[in-house]
């Protein structure tokens, strides 16, 4: 008579778990919030202070959690895909991390790791990390393509979109030459997208793009913070990139210039 429960041990299992994950961020001080819920259509995404719940959890067993730094993030009309550049290690793939992860937990109807949020629901989240591509007989570029053109045979305007380093595999002038077929091909469904990349080229090629549409407001940027040309602060600001590398400055800041390699 109570073989019913054995149907729901997942979910007994999955909300043990997700209580266990609110009980260690709350314990940490971080700041969780209810959503506030909105209709698909109004296609909202507003978050405040929003940080990603893994790396917070990691610092807390650090008793480090008071060093989160958080994040502000809106699509909008103005700007529905984001491309976003910065250092390496300036915090970009946390940053898209962040945003997923606030979406599937207010999906769940769980506190999502932010002050505050307004958010609505999406039909689908679709992530292509490079990082975590696995190596099939194909060359890497080549499974990048198959698996860009898989997201493209369910997307819709209802899709959230998350690409990290997305062709780095290739040089800087295909890649973003691929990089804009993309994320004008998603423009096109109405979905939001975020792309972090290191091509400087495809903002002038989104620029580009923006003056033949006479200043289409789709596309906006984020850049990853950096003070005094070296110093990460993992703040992202919705700003025009200044379209250099930080690469000098980072070398500088850990002795690789030739002078300091010399005197070695």
């Amino acid at each position: 008579q109570l073989s019913f429960l054995l149907k729901l041990l997942p979910d007994l299992q999955f909300i043990l778990i997700v209580t266990k994950i609110h009980k260690k961020l709350m314990a940490s001080g971080v700041p969780m919030c209810v959503p506030n819920y909105h209709p698909k259509e109004k296609h909202i995404f507003c978050a405040k202070t929003l940080y990603n719940p893994t790396l917070a959890i990691r610092m807390s067993e650090q008793k480090e959690a008071h060093n989160i730094v958080g994040n502000d993030i809106v699509f909008d009309e103005k700007g529905k895909i984001y491309i976003l550049t910065g250092p390496n290690n300036g915090g970009k793939s946390v940053f898209m991390s962040s945003v997923g992860a606030a979406q599937i937990l207010a999906q769940l109807g769980m506190l999502v790791p932010a002050e505050q949020i307004d958010i609505s629901p999406v039909d689908h989240i679709y992530v292509h990390f490079t990082k975590y591509l696995t190596k099939e007989k194909m060359g890497r570029l080549e499974d990048e393509c198959v698996r860009v053109k898989e997201i493209f045979d369910t997307i819709n305007e209802y899709s959230l979109c998350l690409f990290d380093e997305s062709f780095s595999s290739t040089d800087s002038g295909e890649g973003s030459q691929l990089a804009l077929e993309i994320l004008r091909s998603v423009e096109s469904y109405g979905a939001y997208a975020i792309f972090g990349t290191h091509f400087h080229q495809l903002i002038h090629l989104v620029e580009e793009v923006k003056a033949e549409l006479g200043g289409c407001k789709t596309f906006d940027y984020l850049c990853a913070g950096i003070s005094n040309g070296k110093y990460r602060t993992y703040k992202m600001t919705r700003s025009k990139p200044e379209g250099k590398s930080y690469a000098a400055g980072i070398s500088e800041k850990y002795g690789l210039s030739y002078e300091s390699l010399c005197r070695k």
